[in-house]
């Protein structure tokens, strides 16, 4: 059993894509409003694994946000990678209608807007931290964050001669 500290490295890379909304809106808001929206995407994890979802592996942090957050416990994404996955859950669209087919495709349109464009606009201070070359500067996933925090290079596909902005 795992406590405290994952000495795992393949388990430690698993959490290579995390999706942050920082410090939420101020004045005029309910009481009830959320001032922190948290979003994680974790990759190639298999979430049976962990003790919030009945396996034997327990992390603090994960345990302590399934408690007090929502831990949705089916999911499904449109296509079984990264890229246009993350692209379908940003964006609410499918990879036909954002375009962004594969884990090498061309990067996510700067024009469509994303959740983070919305939480933006809607007043919330945006950031995202990952460590995933197919997800990086050049994936087009960095539309709507304030600080985007990632590899610069992506590792391959025409992505990777975006500019980085």
């Amino acid at each position: 059993m795992l406590k405290n500290k994952c000495t795992n490295p393949a388990a430690r890379f698993l959490l290579f894509f995390v999706f942050t909304c920082l410090i939420g809106c101020t004045g005029g808001v309910e009481e009830s409003a959320p001032d922190l929206v948290l979003l994680i995407s974790v990759d190639a994890f298999r979430a049976d694994q962990l003790s919030s979802y009945g396996g034997k592996v327990v992390l603090d942090s994960f345990e302590m946000m399934a408690r007090y957050g929502t831990l949705y416990e089916d999911f499904t994404v449109p296509v079984p990678m990264s890229r246009p996955s993350v692209a379908s859950l940003m964006t609410g669209l499918g990879p036909l209608d954002h375009g962004v087919r594969n884990d090498v495709s061309d990067p996510l349109p700067a024009e469509l807007p994303t959740l983070a464009t919305r939480f933006r606009q809607a007043g919330w201070n945006t950031a995202a931290f990952l460590n995933s070359p197919t997800l990086s500067w050049g994936s087009g996933l960095r539309n709507g964050f304030e600080i985007f925090d990632g590899p610069e290079i992506t590792a391959f596909g025409p992505a990777m001669y975006a500019p980085h902005i």
